[in-house]
């Protein structure tokens, strides 16, 4: 058996690791990027497709890294694990600022004619009942990223069998068969009754995040020694994926359809930039990003939000949409990651400690 000292770490184990910052300003960058792809949509690109495609290859699929940083913490919070309190606090945390940001969008969408006719079987059903379907599929909201969390949800449901998994870290060798399961079945839409096949898809992404976890002592230095090849590793499957096919965006279809390619390439490449992140942002440690800091505590505030900022832009501008450009989307993207950090603030100065349970922040 092996020595108590030898064993891999599953948790924190000093005040000095009770915060990560290398994994606090990922999410940050995390976040960033998921806004950011979000704004290229707001934008019209038709006199400039390649460079919407080279944003979009970069871009999509930041979810990914969002799943495997989930996974990551959860295995540094582990040691003492208490199932009822760890739903309590997700339940706190994320379940009721879901509910509560999720207000302002169900009765503005259940008030356009549209709505019914996207939702054909809703038609004859009472509000209630249309309200309870947009808060189950809350990919079909007005703030339609929302469908991040009743999907992680599913995972904050199997904590146990996580728990499970890291006290037998043999079992991670299941993710020589998840891994190429994610890679094939291709990320579904988000709109309806895919939770499951979501769920599926991006449970790779949060055990590996959970495995770089429970072994950082030996991945954190490989990533930091090994920052340049799995750098241009990412760089050629962005600019391959770009030369070689006509694909933009992430594969977005059925389950296991190989209608817009077999291998889903965005996948692989936001699992390699996970590492690059940590490796890169552990090497920065010690220098100051107060920025990145500040949006990385707000960075559930943010993505809560930030659809909601996106809309308000779109209606004051009478949906017109401004050439998309090196300038305009990032003139588009400053301007909604200041709106939602304000807001967040505001919160936060108004509700205090409250308002993470009302915004996540």
């Amino acid at each position: 058996r092996k020595k108590a000292s030898e064993r891999p770490r599953s948790g924190p184990r000093s005040e000095a690791e009770m915060h990560l910052k290398y994994i606090h300003r990922a999410r940050g960058v995390a976040i960033v990027s998921i806004v950011a792809m979000h704004c290229l949509d707001n934008l019209d690109w038709s006199s400039n497709h390649r460079l919407y495609r080279f944003l979009t290859e970069l871009l999509q699929g930041s979810t990914v890294i969002f799943f495997m940083i989930s996974g990551y913490l959860f295995q540094h919070l582990s040691d003492r694990f208490d199932y009822t309190e760890y739903l309590k606090k997700k339940i706190r945390n994320v379940i009721l600022p879901y509910i509560v940001v999720s207000l302002p969008g169900i009765p503005l969408l259940l008030s356009k004619p549209y709505f019914l006719e996207q939702n054909p079987e809703l038609i004859g059903s009472s509000w209630w009942q249309q309200v309870l379907f947009l808060y189950i599929y809350s990919g079909s909201q007005l703030n339609y990223v929302l469908w991040f969390v009743p999907v992680v949800t599913i995972y904050y449901l199997c904590a146990p069998l996580f728990i499970h998994f890291l006290k037998h870290p043999r079992y991670f060798l299941s993710l020589l068969v998840l891994i190429p399961v994610s890679i094939l079945a291709h990320r579904t839409t988000i709109q309806k009754y895919h939770h499951l096949q979501l769920a599926l898809y991006f449970l790779s992404a949060y055990m590996t995040g959970m495995w770089a976890a429970l072994y950082r002592e030996k991945v954190l230095p490989f990533a930091i020694r090994n920052l340049a090849p799995l750098s241009i590793t990412v760089l050629a499957i962005v600019f391959g994926h770009l030369l070689l096919t006509d694909h933009v965006g992430s594969y977005v279809d059925e389950i296991f359809s190989d209608e817009q390619g077999r291998i889903d390439w965005i996948f692989v490449q936001k699992v390699l930039l996970f590492f690059v992140l940590i490796g890169g942002l552990k090497k920065l440690d010690r220098l100051k990003m107060p920025t990145v800091d500040y949006v990385a505590s707000v960075s559930f505030a943010i993505f809560f939000l930030h659809v909601y900022v996106l809309y308000i832009y779109s209606h004051l501008m009478h949906w017109h949409q401004f050439p998309g450009t090196l300038m305009s989307i990032a003139a588009l993207l400053a301007f909604t990651i200041a709106c939602s950090t304000g807001l967040a603030y505001l919160f936060r100065s108004v509700f205090g400690r409250t308002s993470r349970l009302l915004i996540g922040a």
